[in-house]
């Protein structure tokens, strides 16, 4: 009572224990809820506007769209009715002029309402400070009535309460002097005045419990009673709030959905006058590209005609170069192949002449050595004849055999036809490369050479070329057979009969070169090769 009576007296300072007016936080919840619902009724008004003023997306109408100002007057099609392009322009304009005076109505709108909705804030917390200081005036009025209850009858009720209190507490002690009296007299009189003080404290204990628990039980009854007061009447503020909003709202969306609907009105008409003349343009526009289509066509069909004559004439011319061209290269073939024949068969002649002389140069050397040798075995007895048979580096079976011409051209003949049916076999027969190469080898290894054969198979390929060489091979033969080696017709006799026995010769024929030899101690009779020979197929 100390406590409420002084902040009662002192209604700007709070009190230690609890402050002096608990509906203040109950205004205050009150408040911040109403302007969370003013926050969401703007936020849903801003949102609405905003949705009618944004753009349709693809689907919006290219009217819309330049309304808008998303479309440039460029990227308009060009009307070529002027009329039906002024009646468009003009419709804009309005549009443009409604949607303007649409825009500031919407402002002034907007602005009553925050006028509005800033009176009705004022209003709401004059309405607030009077409540506050209402709830004041009649908490100092319940002081005032608790100080007149205590002055003038309650000091007979406390003058009642406390010999009423006297009484019983004199038939307590009463009771605690009989309860003494029957306690053992062994007891000495301290232990007697102090169990007689532990009772009368307990007793005192227990009547303050209990004064102290119905007092705080009237404080919190009437405490909820307050709050109950205080939520009815926020309740009360609140539903009074939503009915007005809501009207608000009611009102709000029955004015925007005429507006929108005569908003849609005219933008439906401004659409169907833009759909039909720009309908219009595209039929004209599409009436001329087909025109220009069908022009262009029969342009390029004619183009096409007049390729196809020059590129057939330009075949045809061709094809008559083509056809001169290969009796011109079949002709100069020939001329080539019966040239080189003709000269190969002349080398032929100057070699196996050459070789002859060679030959016999070298067969008067070895007779002349041999009477040499013979002539000093004479003079040398025996010792002589031991020297021929054990010391001599050479012998008889070491040198060169005399091999007549005829028995010559007999081989070469041979060796041509043979040859010819080695090639037959390696053509019909599947015979890997490498066995060809290794048996080309073997018999290039097996067949002796000396620098003379080397020397005159390099000059005859530097002076004639590889034809020459194929010329040479099969006219021997043909040579042999005639007897006439300076003559064009034995060469091409020799030529059509080589064709008969082997195949035609390819004109990208190379050489095969054999396996080289290792270097080795050189003889007089037989010297190492060095580089590979001939070795064609």
């Amino acid at each position: 009572l100390g406590s409420t009576m002084s902040a009662a007296s002192s209604p700007g300072r709070q009190s230690p224990r609890r402050p002096p007016y608990q509906g203040g936080r109950a205004a205050d919840g009150a408040k911040n809820a109403f302007e969370l619902d003013l926050e969401h009724t703007l936020r849903r008004y801003v949102n609405s506007v905003a949705r009618a003023l944004r753009p349709g997306g693809q689907q919006a109408s290219p009217v819309a769209a330049r309304l808008r100002g998303e479309l440039s007057p460029e990227e308009l099609p060009v009307d070529p009715e002027r009329a039906r392009a002024a009646m468009l322009e003009k419709a804009e304009r309005e549009l443009a002029e409604r949607r303007r005076s649409d825009a500031l109505a919407l402002g002034g709108a907007c602005e009553r309402y925050r006028k509005r909705l800033a009176d009705e804030h004022e209003r709401w917390l004059h309405c607030a400070e009077a409540a506050t200081e209402n709830h004041i005036k009649a908490r100092i009025q319940e002081l005032e009535a608790v100080k007149q209850h205590y002055r003038e009858p309650g000091k007979t009720r406390l003058n009642v309460t406390l010999q009423e209190r006297q009484r019983l507490f004199t038939e307590r002690l009463r009771d605690i002097q009989a309860d003494l009296e029957k306690m053992p007299v062994g007891l000495s009189q301290e232990e007697a005045h102090k169990a007689y003080k532990e009772e009368a404290r307990e007793f005192l204990l227990q009547e303050m419990r209990q004064e102290w628990r119905a007092g705080q039980l009237r404080i919190l009854q009437s405490l909820a009673r307050e709050l109950r007061a205080e939520r009815q009447a926020a309740t009360d503020a609140l539903a009074r709030h939503v009915d007005l909003w809501d009207q608000v709202s009611r009102s709000s969306d029955t004015t925007w959905s005429g507006e929108f609907q005569r908003a849609q009105e005219r933008l439906d008409q401004l659409a169907k006058a833009y759909s039909l003349a720009l309908q219009n343009c595209l039929k004209a526009e599409l009436k001329e590209a087909k025109r220009h289509s069908a022009e262009q066509a029969a342009f390029f069909e004619q183009e096409i005609k007049e390729a196809k004559k020059a590129e057939q004439a330009e075949q045809e011319f061709g094809e008559v170069q083509l056809r001169k061209m290969r009796l011109t290269l079949v002709k100069w073939r020939h001329e080539y192949l019966r040239d080189a024949g003709i000269k190969a068969l002349e080398v032929a002649e100057r070699c196996a002449a050459a070789a002859d002389c060679q030959r016999r140069l070298e067969g008067q050397a070895d007779e002349e050595d041999m009477e040499s040798v013979t002539e000093g075995n004479s003079e040398h007895g025996g010792d002589g004849s031991e020297s021929w048979s054990g010391g001599s580096s050479s012998s008889p079976s070491d040198r060169p055999r005399r091999v007549p011409v005829g028995d010559r051209q007999a081989d070469i003949i041979r060796l041509e036809r043979c040859r010819v049916v080695l090639e037959q076999l390696w053509e019909r027969l599947p015979v890997p490369e490498e066995e060809a190469r290794d048996f080309l080898g073997r018999l290039e290894a097996a067949v002796p050479s000396c620098p003379s054969v080397i020397q005159l198979y390099e000059e005859h390929l530097a002076e004639h070329g590889i034809l020459a060489v194929l010329g040479a091979a099969g006219t021997p033969g043909g040579s042999a057979g005639n007897g006439a080696a300076s003559d064009a017709g034995s060469a091409d006799s020799a030529r059509s009969s080589r064709r008969q026995h082997a195949k035609t010769v390819d004109s990208t024929w190379q050489p095969r070169a054999g396996p080289k030899r290792a270097d080795g101690p050189s003889t007089s009779r037989r010297p190492s090769r060095q580089f590979p020979g001939p070795g064609w197929r």
